[in-house]
């Protein structure tokens, strides 16, 4: 019985810890109690050589057992740890890969972006009307080169600096640009005169801004002076077409006129000089 005992409980232990070992005191410690209340105590020490042998040797197998099982277990163990193991290097390795391709992607799309806001750069710095954009606080962030030409300030001077800065003939359009700021509606001035270029003539639009939460102004100065030249030259020309088209219709009508005193003169000549009427009676 105390070999039988020795061994679950070794049994419980090494399967289920310290809970299989109160599970092996508390089964045993039943199993000896209830026989002694039914039958009545009864202790007997069997001493026995051959008794001896036996538990010994059963013991002993049953210790055998229990080695090869948890031999086996470890085993197991060890197999499910190195596979886990090599499992995880998997995932450091997929984790690396993936880490090294959203590098390379976030390069290529931050190349691609940087190469589409230089093409756009590229565009409005190309471009022969003046654009400036003014954001929400009335600072200037975008101040191209015809701006620089037309209005006579670098953009290094002004970018990141108040609209209400410009001192060169815009200080009228400041009140116009917070305007259209606010109200978020277009507003437009024609043949608008600019200080640092007072003998050109420009039209100007005033567009407000609103894009990804941004909002703001984009003024767009569009020189018109060769356009007012030439409708001034052909306003000019429609007036002496009027001139000669009245001119010409004078000249007609004072032809007409002269006809008909030239056929009567030639008439009376006639007449004269056939003596078919007196000179003195004409």
């Amino acid at each position: 019985t105390f070999t039988v005992f020795v061994a679950c409980t070794v049994n419980l232990t090494i399967t289920r810890g310290v809970r299989g070992t109160l599970l092996a005191l508390a089964a045993f410690s039943g199993g000896a109690v209830i026989p002694g209340l039914i039958l009545g105590w009864h202790f007997s020490l069997e001493t026995s050589l051959q008794t001896t042998l036996a538990c010994l040797l059963s013991s002993s197998i049953y210790m055998i057992f229990i080695s090869i099982a948890a031999n086996g277990r470890n085993n197991q163990l060890r197999t499910i740890r190195e596979t886990l193991r090599q499992n995880e290097n998997k995932l450091k390795q997929q984790l690396v890969e993936i880490q090294d391709l959203q590098l390379r992607l976030q390069a290529k799309s931050d190349k691609e972006i940087k190469s589409l806001q230089n093409y756009l750069s590229n565009i409005i710095e190309s471009m022969p009307s003046a654009l400036i954009s003014i954001d929400e606080k009335g600072i200037v962030t975008q101040w191209n080169a015809a701006a620089e030409k037309i209005i006579g300030i670098n953009s290094t001077d002004i970018i990141g600096k108040q609209f209400r800065d410009v001192r060169t003939g815009m200080q009228k359009f400041e009140n116009s640009v917070y305007d259209v700021i606010k109200m978020k509606r277009p507003l437009f001035f024609h043949r608008e005169l600019i200080a640092h270029s007072s003998k050109k003539l420009f039209n100007i639009s005033i567009y407000p801004l609103v894009s990804n939460g941004i909002t703001g102004a984009v003024l767009r100065m569009d020189d018109v002076t060769d356009i007012e030249k030439m409708e001034e030259q052909l306003r000019q020309a429609q007036k002496m077409e009027a001139v000669g088209s009245l001119v010409g219709g004078i000249a007609h009508d004072f032809n007409n006129v002269l006809g008909g005193i030239t056929g009567t003169v030639s008439l009376m000549k006639y007449f004269v000089e056939q003596k078919k009427v007196n000179a003195d009676k004409m």
